[in-house]
């Protein structure tokens, strides 16, 4: 690869330093940042989706008063927080070179080495432009509103998906920014900045496995060490929260096996997890949690014979929770042959190994290891003769498995019995009658702890723990359903809309309205219970009392949290957008001000630089800038200058002036900024279709440019979503000889799928979306929206290239003008047609050039066939019209 092709990013780390880095797990997007208003293409809609909403957002602004919560983290180095950051945008298999999708916006990352001190990661700019070199050696590629709009378009777009993953574009600058000949952006975000918010530093630190954070799996036996350093205080509190839904049933389960002594990879005292379904469907059939899998195993009869048998020694119904055999088979595609010849089977027989995780539920009347939910590599074998663990049917992968199976153990049916598992594992239920009742006698334990020992099972509790609280309907962040007259779907607003003949009219309707609503009664939902959540404390408060001897922090008594909130930092990306979008449009301005700058210097620069020239944000910018920026914000209206402005009786500078005070007061988000109806920037209403071209565009050209590296599967894979979205497949004329797109068989695969194909879905892809994209740029109506300035075929620019390109190639060239090209020609001028189309047929009609320099091969047939078709008299007459009488004289 050339070395202009390649950008290389060194991100340093000190081995002898143990710095500290957090994962954050934020919570969700608060307000209509949740919203997904870019949705909704019609006014109607939009009110009423907006109207549905606002009584949710009430419901959790004062949900977050009631229950505040506290930040959790993950504590890591800056090695694997790196790491976890790159599987977090390119996907979690990415480690092991198996990308999961095609990142339409971020570039390619190639590779990556971990060296002493450093992590190099190694990104491809093939056919991509540096935004701020284009605006700096070549600034008339971006001379329209067209194209600086569409640019912005894309990058709140991309804002939008990163914010959805919990992340944020943090210091982008236009040196991360690249930008290809369609004007399709691809980003490169600044690892390092975006870790740099995670410093461990001055912070409480609350250790707690983030949610599905499944691949940094190095990190458990650290997060399971900290609970060893638990005060009798802190495991109240984590009790508390943990019947409160603050902490999940993981990281709990896990803090009472710490407690008990239970150490990892030790196999007569290893964690134990509960097994929570036989695995015979991805919803699961879920196991009762009140019963030991010893007695679902064996049944209520052997365990009774197995008591009385063993009466005369004290009488017991089962040996062990997790026994070593247990350990080493569940285990055993990751340990070595002479471990398991000498702990579980003298002779080597791999076929007496369950195969399967279903086979293995069913062997065992043990319980599960913490293993089975964190860590794929259980399931892969290091043995040459011992095939990997199989999964059950609806796994797609070994971290498919792991997320599906930790997504049933924080579900509502397991939260709301797990209580019953606890009891029996380290509760109450462990001695006494309640152990005798519930078949649960151990055998360790019916000498009463006599014996010197090392490990075994430990008793932590005699009292039952209390219930987590699972009845989340009127408890919880997400509103319930209540039914309210007042509120309609967007077809019943439509028609409301329509009813209203004048202003009066409605003001009218609206007093009718508030009448009724202030004669209303409030009655309460028949399941709701208002005691149900002091009843719920009250039991929670008893247990910590009795175990722990002390009481739970008092929430209102927390020290106040002086961390960056997630809203906070999605403001900040919002505040970059508009640096970004100033740094275009005024480049000749802040031409001085370096790349590397950070964000709030940036910010400052643009702000001065906007208020000593007020009128340099004009046009359809405008009113974006002045929303995100703000930059009159610390400006008196009193002052000298801003003034005479306002005195002034030119109606130019006066209109400037209402609109300062207007947008600076207006907050946007997101999603209202796609929003055709909220939004205050005039994008047009095409660029959503020219953005999902765009997208599934780039998908086949990076199959196409990485045939020949990218295994056939996961071409078919991509290929099969891109013609799900567009239905390309539908529109090809020999469907029967496609046939491998729905095949499953990988040799099918292999001898099927070629680079031809892939040029041909191309060429289909064109052929449907172009021609109504050129209809929809050419129409007043969808081109401009009422507040925009932009005149004039600046649109076409931004897919001409494209055009070009598909015509220029010879796997697509010969279709391109035989069904295409008639289309097309509809909405460009003569000139045009004849500047940059007329030299690429001339060199498809010249039979020496193309068989020459365009690779085309007449000894195919097919080729042949599609050539003679460019001298059928239908296709040449349509030339003459096209291109005048003129040019065949």
């Amino acid at each position: 690869m050339n070395e202009n092709e390649v950008l290389v990013e060194t991100i340093k780390f000190d081995e002898n330093q143990n710095q500290e880095f957090l994962y954050k797990m934020f919570d969700p997007v608060r307000s209509d940042q949740t919203l997904d208003l870019d949705q909704y293409d019609n006014l109607s809609a939009t009110l009423a989706y907006l109207d549905k909403n606002y009584f949710s957002n009430i419901w959790k602004a004062t949900n977050d008063n009631c229950y505040p919560r506290k930040t959790q983290y993950i504590t890591t180095d800056l090695k694997t927080a790196a790491l976890g950051l790159i599987c977090s945008l390119y996907g979690p298999s990415y480690l092991n070179n198996e990308k999961l999708e095609i990142s339409s916006h971020l570039i390619d990352l190639k590779n990556f080495h971990i060296e002493k001190g450093e992590i190099k990661l190694q990104y491809s700019i093939k056919n991509l432009f540096n935004l701020h070199d284009i605006l700096l050696y070549s600034p008339r590629t971006l001379d329209s509103h067209e194209k600086t709009l569409f640019i912005l378009y894309q990058l709140i777009k991309f804002t939008k998906k990163i914010n959805s993953l919990n992340l944020n574009i943090n210091e982008l600058k236009l040196s991360d920014i690249y930008i290809d000949q369609n004007y399709w952006l691809r980003l490169k975000l600044p690892i390092e900045s975006i870790l740099s918010l995670y410093k461990a530093e001055n912070k409480q630190k609350i250790v707690s496995l983030v949610e599905e954070s499944f691949f940094i799996t190095n990190q458990l036996e650290e997060v399971y060490d900290s609970y060893k350093h638990l005060t009798h205080q802190d495991l109240a509190n984590i009790t508390k929260n943990w019947c409160f839904n603050k902490l999940d049933n993981f990281n709990y389960l896990l803090m009472l096996n710490c407690i008990a002594g239970k150490k990892f990879n030790c196999p007569y005292n290893h964690p134990i997890f509960p097994w929570i379904t036989d695995f015979t469907s991805k919803t699961g059939n879920l196991r009762d949690l009140s019963q030991s899998k010893f007695r679902l195993n064996k049944g209520d009869a052997h365990l009774d014979l197995t008591y009385q048998a063993s009466s005369s020694t004290g009488g017991y119904h089962l040996t062990e929770f997790l026994s070593e055999i247990s350990y080493f088979v569940y285990k055993s595609r990751i340990t070595d042959k002479n471990t398991l010849c000498q702990h579980v089977r003298r002779t080597w027989v791999p076929n007496e190994y369950p195969a399967s995780v279903n086979r293995l539920y069913m062997w065992t009347p043990e319980e599960c290891i913490p293993e089975f939910y964190y860590d794929t590599n259980i399931f892969k074998s290091i043995h040459e003769d011992m095939s990997d663990l199989k999964l059950p049917e609806w796994a797609e992968s070994p971290e498919h498995f792991i997320k599906v199976n930790r997504r049933l153990l924080e579900s509502e049916p397991v939260s709301k019995n797990l209580h019953h598992w606890i009891d029996l594992v380290f509760g109450f239920r462990l001695s006494g009658d309640a152990a005798v009742e519930s078949k649960n006698v151990c055998l360790p334990l019916i000498d009463a702890n006599q014996g010197m020992r090392t490990h075994g099972i430990v008793q932590l509790f005699n009292v039952p723990h209390p219930v987590r609280s699972i009845n989340k309907t009127y408890h919880s962040e997400q509103p319930p359903f209540v039914r309210n007259k007042y509120r309609c779907n967007h077809v019943e607003v439509k028609s409301r809309l329509q009813s209203v003949n004048s202003e009066s009219d409605f003001r009218k309707k609206l007093s009718v309205k508030n009448e009724e609503l202030n004669n209303s009664i409030i009655y309460l939902p028949e399941d709701f219970n208002p005691l149900e959540r002091l009843e719920q404390v009250e039991s929670m408060l008893k247990f910590v009392n009795k175990v722990y001897h002390c009481l739970p922090d008092d929430d209102d008594k927390s020290e106040p949290n002086n961390e960056v909130t997630f809203e906070q930092l999605v403001s900040k990306d919002l505040k970059c957008l508009g640096c970004i979008l100033c740094e275009i449009i005024m480049f000749n301005k802040l031409k001085c001000l370096p790349q590397q700058n950070s964000l709030e210097t940036r910010y400052i620069f643009i702000c001065k630089t906007i208020l000593q020239e007020p009128h340099i944000i004009t046009g359809p910018f405008q009113p974006f800038i002045l929303s995100v920026l703000k930059p009159f914000n610390d400006l008196s209206l009193s002052d000298s200058k801003y003034s005479k402005i306002l005195k002034s009786k030119s109606q130019k500078q006066t209109y400037y002036m209402e609109n300062i005070i207007k947008y600076q007061t207006q907050n946007v988000t997101v999603s209202t900024l796609l929003n055709y109806h909220l939004t205050v920037v005039p994008f047009k209403l095409f660029f959503e279709n020219l953005y999902k071209f765009n997208e599934i565009a780039y998908k086949l050209d990076y199959l196409i440019d990485e045939y020949e590296h990218l295994e056939k599967a996961y071409i078919l894979k991509q290929l099969n979503l891109v013609i799900r979205q567009t239905g390309l497949l539908n529109m090809n004329r020999n469907v029967e000889d496609l046939t491998f797109y729905s095949s499953d068989e990988t040799s099918s695969i292999d001898q099927s799928i070629s680079i031809d194909q892939l040029h041909e879905q191309k060429f289909y892809l064109a052929l449907l979306y172009l021609p109504k994209l050129m209809f929809d740029m050419s129409d007043p109506k969808k081109n401009f929206l009422s507040q925009s300035i932009c005149v004039g075929n600046e649109s076409y620019e931004l897919i001409i290239q494209y055009l070009i390109n598909l015509f220029e190639n010879p796997n697509t060239c010969v279709n391109s003008f035989l069904f295409l090209f008639s289309k097309l020609t509809k909405f460009l001028s003569k000139y045009e047609i004849q500047k940059k189309f007329l030299p690429i047929l001339l060199s498809v009609l010249n039979i020496v050039d193309l068989s020459e320099t365009m690779g085309i091969d007449f000894r195919r047939d097919d080729d042949k066939i599609k050539f003679c078709k460019l001298f059928d008299y239908t296709f040449i007459n349509e030339l003459r019209i096209i291109f005048g009488l003129d040019v065949f004289l």
